[in-house]
């Protein structure tokens, strides 16, 4: 019976979303045709950023790879979602969202604004993010709603939490267009002041506003100082 229902939620027009694009209007076996393919930057960002993001890596965060994996995932589960409109691709699409979110929280929340009893002790903050998430994966399945609660309940303070680390910022996050980026740039800024973190954009500081914006260390030591996460 389980097996059965396995299979049923692999079916395509299983979701209950359906977006406002008309169905297999442009290609027969891909319901959603423009928002399947403009998931195509899910794929093209991501192996660009962890190659601009080797030093950062290197010498500070080996963490911020997750992040770039995730959104390749993020890219799998939208495609497949929209090019279905099947409910498992409508699960895939919603949780890899919500692990980028907690991977993004549990990395990049702000030390001094975490309970006394993490801020010493960040792996047990982790740890408990990691154990939400599995907890909020599971009951998804159950629950669908729960999911898109659980996205709006940490969208909306991550929006508040970026635009009050924003304050000395503005005009870094109006030149770049990845959250993930600020925040990897706030977190190196807050705890690692002395390795001098800026934002540069690539393939030249000259299309800053088209460009893909990465951190560099402008100081770093010959060994590397690599932050577990």
């Amino acid at each position: 019976m389980s097996s059965l229902r396995l299979w049923e939620q692999l079916q395509a027009g299983t979701s209950e979303v359906d977006w406002c694009e008309g169905n297999y209007l442009i290609y027969p076996n891909i319901a959603e045709f423009y928002n399947t393919i403009s998931n195509v930057l899910f794929f093209i960002l991501p192996p660009i950023l962890i190659g601009l993001f080797q030093q950062y890596a290197t010498h500070y965060n080996r963490g911020i790879y997750l992040i770039w994996v995730l959104l390749v995932v993020v890219g799998i589960g939208s495609t497949y979602f929209h090019a279905t409109l099947s409910f498992l691709g409508q699960m895939l699409d919603e949780l890899a969202i919500l692990w980028v979110l907690m991977c993004a929280i549990a990395m990049w929340f702000p030390r001094r604004h975490l309970p006394r009893m993490f801020q010493r002790n960040r792996f047990r903050f982790k740890l408990l993010v990691g154990l939400l998430s599995g907890v909020t994966t599971c009951l998804a399945f159950v629950k669908p709603v729960i999911n898109s609660i659980s996205l709006m309940t940490l969208g909306i303070p991550c929006t508040a939490l970026l635009i009050t680390e924003l304050r000395r910022h503005i005009f870094i996050c109006l030149a770049s267009y990845l959250g993930c980026v600020c925040f990897a740039y706030f977190d190196a800024a807050t705890e690692a002041p002395e390795k001098g973190p800026v934002i540069l954009f690539w393939p030249s500081e000259r299309w800053a506003f088209v460009g893909v914006p990465y951190v560099m260390l402008l100081h770093t030591p010959r060994k590397s100082s690599i932050k577990v996460t």
